[in-house]
């Protein structure tokens, strides 16, 4: 069922919030209401979510985006088990959860591949998901908001997430979070660029279950003011990893930690910058070219002039 784009014109008038919202409860609750598989409602004038659609026992996927939902977000319950959501470009503060065998959730992730809730106002990740899990979502994207901080991090109950891709650009988290280690999150790429992110959380890469570390083979940091790496950024926390972007930071120094991974692959750190705008890192990694690994080497825009070291036939891309 397709209901999008009814949001009107200057010369057309669309549905109101209440007619749209008239419209989903009569499919969510009518005769096909187990039958309805896909359900889109994007770019229309729906301020809020009828907790009527709960109900659609068979609903894979959801898309709300580009509304004007505002607001908290009621839980679907355990018994909503979709496969892909989509909340994008509303005005949404948060998701409510229930308690169920002991867990905040949301709705049931059993299913679920892909939550998207990006460019809303977001000031914490919500704590819907869990690490303690078998299943893993393909990716949770809560780009754009204004999230400073991890739900529930601060008291230490954190439930942690399994996710491929899990994207937070464009948020205001200052200091890297410890919370996703400490729950034992499972995640292979990290998006966290544009944060304005400045330091690191002590134990941020360390596990209380090291082999669930060993799933992180990406990060993208682009775009902060990070002048340094944490100690524990080595590769007996994360023995795989494939690629790193450190590029519009603020090293003074050439950031060595992620070499120490034979697996490194692609390592970028260009246009490092203080805090005047100036080109602030001058150090050439002397002896690079031993890392066997590395395959793209990407450091412009600093200030490096004459350089005097061998450089790897095995780095095609420099």
């Amino acid at each position: 069922v397709n209901i999008s784009c009814n949001s009107g014109t200057a010369t057309i008038p669309g549905w109101t919030d209440t007619e749209l919202r008239d419209a989903l409860v009569r499919i969510a609750t009518g005769k096909s209401k187990n039958v309805v598989q896909m359900l889109y409602a994007r770019d229309n004038n729906l301020t809020s979510v009828p907790k009527e659609i709960a109900g659609m026992e068979s609903l894979g996927l959801l898309d709300l985006s580009n509304n004007k939902i505002s607001g908290v977000i009621e839980s679907f319950g355990d018994d909503f088990m979709p496969a892909q959501l989509y909340f994008d470009n509303n005005q949404i503060t948060g998701f409510g959860t229930v308690e169920v065998n002991g867990r905040r959730i949301f709705c049931n992730t059993d299913n679920l591949e892909t939550f998207s809730a990006s460019y809303n106002n977001l000031t914490e990740v919500p704590d819907i998901f869990t690490s303690n899990s078998p299943y893993y979502l393909s990716g949770a994207n809560f780009a754009y908001n204004k999230i400073e901080r991890f739900q529930n991090a601060d008291n230490g109950t954190y439930q942690g997430i399994n996710v491929t891709t899990f994207t937070l650009s464009g948020n205001q988290i200052k200091e890297y979070p410890a919370c996703m280690a400490k729950s034992n999150s499972k995640i292979s790429y990290i998006i966290l660029s544009g944060n304005g992110m400045e330091s690191f959380e002590e134990g941020c890469f360390t596990c209380a279950k090291p082999e669930n570390m060993a799933n992180l083979i990406s990060l993208d940091f682009t775009y902060n003011r990070i002048k340094e790496l944490p100690k524990d950024f080595h590769a007996g926390n994360m023995p795989y990893l494939y690629g790193v972007d450190l590029s519009y930071n603020a090293f003074t120094k050439f950031p060595w930690e992620p070499t120490d991974a034979l697996s490194l692959t692609v390592y970028a750190v260009r246009g490092q910058r203080d805090a005047n705008g100036a080109r602030c890192m001058k150090e050439w990694p002397t002896g690079i070219y031993k890392h066997t690994g590395l395959r793209g080497l990407f450091l412009g825009s600093n200030d490096l002039r004459k350089i005097d070291d061998t450089i790897s036939y095995l780095i095609y891309n420099l």
